[in-house]
């Protein structure tokens, strides 16, 4: 996903009739025509979907949001890009990712999809940074004597097989829960 958006943002600001945007043209279709580009973004999130590891959703969000902020500003000219394996790939992401209720891939999403469920991702939005937490301190937090926290059940990378998750449904909101950056 990255180097399909970082090909359609230097399509962006390349002009037409230069050398360098028929070479960037020519390694689109190469990366998604021989090399299975499309299909490689269509798979994200369908092997591991509970594979929840936010440096990834970053990865996919980042560039979702740059691909689509390319190609919607310059539709003409960069007509041979092909938006429709990215808009199902962000929004099966997407569909993965929302019980987190994360302010950044909502907005993403929000700014490039025609989700008409707008109203619900808009409210996650608000609790996420309503409950966000002013200060800097790291404060030690420790959950497991909780009785109201419903753990979701199913495997997930910090827990080995047959072991209870560490997710939690709904997510804790950000001032009860550890935040690592």
């Amino acid at each position: 996903m990255q180097l399909i958006s970082f090909l359609a943002a230097a399509a962006s600001v390349t002009p037409t009739n230069s050398p360098l945007f028929d070479r960037i043209e020519s390694a689109y279709k190469d990366l998604t025509g021989e090399h299975g580009y499309n299909a490689n973004i269509v798979n994200t999130k369908i092997l591991s979907p509970n594979d929840l590891n936010y440096s990834d959703d970053e990865l996919t969000f980042l560039p979702y949001y740059t691909f689509h902020m390319a190609v919607i500003f310059e539709p003409d000219a960069l007509a041979f890009f092909d938006a429709d394996p990215v808009m199902a790939s962000m929004k099966r992401t997407f569909a993965a990712v929302k019980p987190l209720k994360s302010s950044l891939w909502n907005a993403i999403y929000l700014a490039v999809s025609d989700e008409d469920e707008e109203e619900d991702i808009v409210n996650d939005m608000i609790y996420n940074l309503a409950t966000w937490p002013l200060d800097m301190i790291d404060h030690t937090t420790y959950n497991g004597a909780r009785i109201d926290i419903l753990m979701e059940p199913g495997e997930d990378r910090f827990v080995a097989p047959g072991m209870e998750s560490t997710k939690t449904r709904p997510p804790l909101p950000a001032n009860e829960r550890r935040q690592f950056r």
